[in-house]
């Protein structure tokens, strides 16, 4: 699928990163970023990009794409920084709920609503209305 002439290169890597990506990536999380493994997983992902991208011709010379011109396609974005994105979100909800921090929605909204203490407050202003002055009573909402 990646090979194929009929696919734009720009289809093709939209459909690298939203769904290929999350295959390979899948439980990240859980695993232990040892040298071997970053290597494969940027191996996989180079081999990728150069098939969506095939090769480019200079000066009637075919070549491969280096790693800075692939590195340029993906937006600085590769594999490993997405695992290591996924790994820092997913400790911080460990932190957040080993300290209590957790708050549900109904707590919240009970939160927002006993702290909320309107007050009522009524002005008068004069509006012209046909020549003649009308007051109206306008109320506002004061939250403290």
């Amino acid at each position: 699928m990646f090979q194929s002439k009929l696919i734009s290169k720009l289809a093709k890597l939209k459909l690298y990163c939203p769904v290929i990506r999350p295959v390979v990536t899948y439980a990240c999380e859980t695993w232990t970023l040892k040298e071997t493994i970053t290597n494969r997983l940027m191996l996989f992902e180079r081999n990728v990009l150069r098939k969506i991208s095939g090769p480019t011709n200079e000066n009637g010379i075919w070549q491969i794409k280096t790693n800075q011109e692939l590195d340029k396609i993906i937006k600085h974005k590769n594999i490993i920084i997405i695992i290591i994105g996924v790994v820092v979100v997913v400790i911080v909800i460990i932190i957040i709920i080993n300290c209590n921090w957790v708050v549900t929605r109904w707590q919240w909204l009970f939160y927002m609503y006993t702290n909320m203490k309107k007050k009522k407050k009524k002005t008068t202003r004069k509006f012209k209305s046909g020549g003649l002055h009308e007051k109206h009573v306008v109320a506002t909402w004061k939250l403290h």
